[in-house]
């Protein structure tokens, strides 16, 4: 008698059944009523926002920071915008800006080479109308202050995006799950400005006066006299600081009478007897 093999009739799996579980435990709970109990609800979800430094901002972003900017972590708007917002959606926050008029003023930077830069720094006061999915009647107010800097015609969009990440940060009380305010102490890496090591290097201008100083006494002291004069000034620190004419005349006075010096120095020296040595070594 000849044994019949039987086929497997083992099922294929079902995909259904192997997926993972996308069930998000949130969905279990009740939907929120009113304005505080939708920004309690993004405040649990939201969590902590790390700081990037801006290497890691570049390899997620894939764009580059610009030449001399920050070179310290931060959190940016984007980051904070970005968690937020399906969020927002989800449980029906709408924020509502309402900005005071701003105040700009204009303001000069400069650096160690003297060159200066016209800029505006703008400060805003933004109201904020948050409200929730009880309808326009359902909302709380909030108001934060925005600063910024700007050399072109930025300055209110930056102190806008100021307030905004502000109130983000402070209403949903957003932070960094690696910050420890009560054991973190201030490292100069993470700021544009080196670690203070000793005096403050002196400015130009106080280098020039300096030498202003110095050279009380000399004929180059009556000359930078007149030549302030001639412009109407006095021959202060200040009027150094505030008259870049002034400054450099005054330097190139300085320079040629240190020039001059100098000459009449080689000269001297030129012109002083020369000691011999005698054949046996000892001087003549």
């Amino acid at each position: 008698m000849t044994a019949t093999k039987s086929k497997s009739t083992t099922a294929d799996p079902d995909p259904a059944q192997e997926a993972p579980d996308e069930h998000d435990p949130f969905d279990d709970l009740p939907a929120p009523r009113n304005v505080i109990e939708a920004l309690a609800r993004v405040t649990w979800q939201i969590g902590g926002i790390s700081k990037l430094t801006p290497e890691q901002r570049r390899r997620l972003t894939g764009v580059a920071g610009e030449p001399g900017g920050v070179n310290f972590a931060y959190r940016g708007i984007d980051q904070i915008a970005s968690a937020a917002q399906p969020l927002f959606g989800r449980y029906g926050v709408v924020i509502v800006p309402k900005a005071n008029t701003p105040e700009v003023i204009k303001i000069i930077k400069g650096n160690a080479t003297m060159e200066t830069t016209a800029w505006t720094r703008t400060t805003v006061e933004v109201e904020w109308s948050i409200y929730g999915p009880g309808g326009p009647e359902d909302k709380i107010t909030a108001v934060t202050i925005g600063v910024a800097d700007d050399n072109a015609d930025k300055s209110v969009n930056k102190a806008m995006t100021a307030a905004f990440k502000n109130v983000l940060l402070r209403v949903l009380c957003i932070g960094d799950p690696q910050d420890d305010t009560d054991s973190y102490q201030r490292q100069p890496e993470d700021y544009n400005d080196p670690e203070p090591a000793g005096p403050p290097e002196p400015t130009p201008v106080q280098k020039l006066f300096e030498r202003v100083k110095a050279a009380a006494g000399t004929p180059a002291a009556d000359a930078m006299k007149e030549t302030a004069a001639e412009l109407k000034l006095k021959l202060t620190e200040k009027s150094l600081a505030e008259n870049a004419g002034l400054f450099q005349r005054i330097e190139k006075l300085l320079d040629e009478e240190d020039a001059r010096a100098k000459a009449a120095e080689q000269d001297a020296a030129a012109e002083a007897p020369q000691t011999e040595e005698a054949t046996d070594g000892t001087e003549a």
